[in-house]
């Protein structure tokens, strides 16, 4: 069986890091609109609007969080979100892709 590619998500705000692990897609709120990022994504800088962050973790669950508005940076070492709040928040539906 094949496993899906990983990288590491950080999550950072004024007052500290909000999370720090690998994951296998991020689902985020762009100001243009949603962003879906994999790994070996290409590089990218974007800004984000406040809104819904999911990401499902390596070990296999979705996670979902209420962020503040922000910056999305993909690198090809992962990702990082610089937002002005993250908390985490229940996970209303798991998404199908």
């Amino acid at each position: 069986m094949e496993t899906t590619p990983d990288y590491r998500l950080t999550v950072v705000t004024p007052d500290g890091t909000a999370y720090d692990g690998h994951v296998q897609s991020i689902v985020a709120p762009g100001k243009s609109g949603r962003l879906g990022i994999l790994a070996k994504h290409m590089p990218l800088l974007c800004v984000l609007k406040p809104g819904s962050l999911l990401f499902h973790e390596k070990r296999g669950s979705w996670l979902q969080f209420e962020i503040g508005e922000g910056i999305l940076e993909v690198t090809p070492e992962g990702a990082a979100i610089m937002a002005d709040f993250a908390r985490r928040a229940p996970l209303r539906v798991a998404p199908r892709f």
